[in-house]
């Protein structure tokens, strides 16, 4: 018989204690990654948003009758038998496209199903899904690089090469940071010409063209017709989408790897990070402008829609509003002031230098000073200047 109750000492317990940290580190761990998909998930939303078809969900919305409230006056018949343009409540109208918007884009995501996921495996299972769609829907999108007119840098891919299933070559040297040039070609087909891509940069933007040499042409083949029209279909997509293809060229041609996918993927993953993180920034920098910007429309709005023996206060209340919330101001550089010492700097100066001032003796006892101000928030007594 045992009279010692062992698991009544708990945490207390070595071996209890350690199962403890574990757990609590496993904790630690499952969050770090629920917030990583969160803040993925965001990115995606960011850029999904940007690059929707506008047109094409306003249409569904409105074929689907969810936009009539937002109609302020529909078109009429004019004098020469045309119809106006409906007028609509565009903020109200926007406001709830982004809604709708997010309602989609929830259902599919759905983020409020991932964060009851308990398990790392889970979520790490989830976010690689994340990655996947978010490659191939959107990976032109967020792996485009933004191109600066004044310094672009195409150090990451200077040349490229690589051979398609359907025989077509293509060499690509981005090297001239003025020039671009990518060749097409058909190695099997000698009767095939080349086909050559050639972009300058001009004033304000890059000016493309693409042709080919036929002077030393035969006739073709069906066959390699056939190819040589593959061949300047590439070059007009190539042409055409010169950013997404120097950003990723595997992804951009189709041909990509499992090597190559998984480290899109981690592109993917960083590039979606940064754009979230500078969404959240710029919100916490835009917040109180907007707040404040608010309350002086809602303060307006409440004057002009006020009854006449309630405007003049209206009024009032939007001009103290709008005077407690002034339109912040870069601060104006001032002129440079001099910092006038203080008496204990002065005196302590004073004390390392006698040399200097031809005084070895004590300076306080000859001027008759018996004390030292040692702070010049204190006020001078009568006592003192005696």
């Amino acid at each position: 018989m045992s009279f010692i109750n062992k698991s009544q000492l708990g945490i207390y317990a070595p071996k209890a204690s350690e199962k403890a940290a574990i757990g609590a580190e496993a904790q630690t761990i499952i969050k770090d990654a629920l917030s990583t998909y969160k803040k993925l998930y965001y990115g995606v939303r960011q850029v999904a948003w940007q690059n929707r078809d506008k047109r094409a969900s306003f249409m569904d919305a409105k074929s689907k009758g969810e936009l009539e409230e937002f109609i302020i006056a529909p078109g009429c018949r004019q004098d020469d038998g045309s119809y106006s343009k409906d007028e609509w409540d565009y903020q109200q109208l926007n406001k709830y496209l982004w809604e709708r918007f997010c309602t989609h884009f929830e259902d599919t995501f759905g983020l409020e199903r991932i964060q009851e996921l308990t398990k790392l495996k889970d979520l790490l299972a989830v976010t690689e899904e994340l990655l996947s769609v978010a490659l191939d829907e959107w990976g032109n999108r967020i792996l485009e690089r933004i191109e600066d007119e004044s310094l672009e840098s195409l150090d990451s891919v200077p040349r490229y090469t690589t051979d398609l299933p359907n025989g077509i070559r293509i060499e690509a040297d981005f090297r001239n940071p003025n020039k671009r040039t990518i060749a097409l070609s058909a190695p099997n087909f000698s009767n095939i010409p080349d086909v050559l891509i050639e972009q300058m940069r001009g004033d304000t933007c890059w000016q493309g063209r693409i042709y080919f040499d036929t002077a030393g042409a035969t006739a073709l083949t069906s066959k390699s017709a056939k190819l040589l029209g593959e061949m300047l279909e590439l070059a007009a997509k190539l042409n055409n989408g010169i950013k997404e293809f120097i950003a990723a060229p595997d992804f951009f041609l189709g041909l990509e790897s499992a090597q190559a996918r998984k480290r899109n993927l981690q592109r993917v993953k960083a590039r979606l990070l940064e754009i979230n993180e500078n969404k959240l920034t710029q919100r916490q920098v835009e917040a109180p402008e907007k707040q404040a910007t608010r309350r002086i429309n809602e303060a307006i709005d409440a004057a002009e829609n006020a009854d006449p023996d309630e405007f003049e206060e209206a009024r009032n209340q939007a001009n103290r509003i709008k005077a407690q919330n002034p339109k912040p101001q870069q601060p104006q550089p001032g002129k440079l002031k001099r910092r006038a010492a203080t008496l204990d700097e002065v005196a302590e100066w004073m004390e390392r230098n006698t040399h200097l001032l031809g005084m070895e003796s004590d300076i306080d006892a000859e001027l008759g000073i018996t004390t030292v101000k040692q702070s010049p928030k204190r006020r001078v007594t009568e006592a003192d200047r005696e």
